[in-house]
């Protein structure tokens, strides 16, 4: 007999954050599979459109605006962030200087330059 596997569910909706050059085109998807698959087992994810060659300032206060829309939408508290690269600079200049703290439960960076390039 086979054994059902249950998945634990985020608590809080999830937004996936590009880096320079990055972003959806087409086919080429900057995190792969991953958030459609998210999505299909019933979680709840976003896709920030942040500019790719923005300033880190004026992507963080995009990434803000999209942020409080999904919470929102969701009715949520929080968020949880998955950045990629400069992604991740956004997200850390957003919620360390945009006061969103409070409104972001974990942020993961994948390849970002905390320390410069």
């Amino acid at each position: 007999m086979k054994e059902e596997v249950k998945t634990k569910r985020t608590n809080y909706p999830t937004i996936f954050v590009h880096g320079i050059f990055v972003k959806d085109f087409g086919l080429i998807k900057a995190f792969g599979k991953l958030p459609k698959l998210l999505k299909k087992d019933g979680y709840q994810a976003y896709f920030s459109d942040v500019d790719s060659f923005g300033t880190i300032e004026n992507n963080a206060n995009i990434l803000k605006e999209e942020i409080e829309k999904i919470l929102r939408k969701t009715n949520s508290e929080k968020v949880n962030i998955i950045s990629h690269s400069k992604g991740g600079l956004d997200s850390r200049y957003m919620i360390t200087k945009l006061d969103m703290e409070d409104k972001v439960a974990n942020l993961i960076t994948i390849a970002t330059p905390h320390y410069g390039s």
